[in-house]
């Protein structure tokens, strides 16, 4: 047949052009949320403790106490895209000294993610009149982003019953979340990735998913590959006898 001009590119540029100041207004609230900075309270060693002295908790008197700003989700989806999951075995060895560090070179995505996720309880803990509302709904949004964004580094790291916690932890704060369709995308493949077929077939036909069509597809080929293996051997037919030359 006569050759045809994809109009979807056109249609996507069309739609974004007509929403653009929505779509302005997005992209300025998920930036408030993602450069929501936080004050870290950090031990600096004075020279006395350096010398080899002993160190007893954070309130022993060799030590000055001085405070950090920091943005946890910005620094921490940096380090994820750079695939620094993991703090580095310098900082682990460190910590596990009693060294104290005093500043984020050796911070991972995991730790940042989790200070992120962290920080909305001390919020809370503090005096409801002392703490605006649209202040606990922004660290409540950033809790979310760390949560969902946990779930990716686990599930890339290969932690399948850790990376499942937080996308189930995800998809219980409802479908208004943001991540919650991506939440049910990637449960779903971490549970075909541990062989847990059946739910992997619930959750990607289950309503609100990312991508449905490629999701439907994708059961649809579990199904019949998992209907499969369950099909017995067939038996193997006899080879056919040899004739022999004369």
């Amino acid at each position: 047949g006569a050759a045809r001009i994809w109009l979807w590119p056109y249609i996507s540029a069309a739609e974004r052009q007509h929403s653009a100041p929505a779509v302005q207004a997005e992209l300025a609230r998920e930036l408030a949320i993602v450069s929501t900075p936080l004050v870290k309270r950090q031990a600096k060693q004075v020279e006395e403790a350096r010398k080899g002295e002993g160190i007893e908790g954070e309130h022993d008197p060799k030590l000055v106490l001085r405070e950090r700003i920091f943005y946890p989700l910005w620094a921490g989806r940096q380090r994820h895209f750079q695939g620094r999951f993991d703090p580095p075995e310098k900082k682990l060895a460190n910590a596990a000294a009693g060294i104290a560090e005093n500043d984020a070179a050796g911070e991972s995505a995991k730790s940042l993610y989790l200070d992120a996720r962290d920080a909305v309880e001390s919020l809370r803990a503090q005096p409801a009149k002392e703490v605006p509302a649209e202040r606990l709904a922004q660290f409540e949004a950033m809790r979310n982003y760390a949560t969902y964004w946990l779930g990716l580094v686990n599930y890339e790291q290969g932690n399948f019953p850790v990376a499942v916690q937080f996308f189930e932890t995800t998809i219980k704060t409802g479908t208004k979340d943001r991540f919650y369709a991506g939440a049910l995308y990637n449960l779903a493949r971490t549970c075909q990735a541990t062989g847990q077929t059946q739910r992997a077939l619930e959750l990607y036909e289950k309503p609100g998913i990312s991508m449905p069509t490629g999701c439907r597809l994708r059961a649809k080929w579990l199904r019949q590959q998992s209907e499969g293996d369950k099909k017995p051997p067939a038996e193997a037919k006899p080879a056919p006898a040899k004739v022999q030359p004369r």
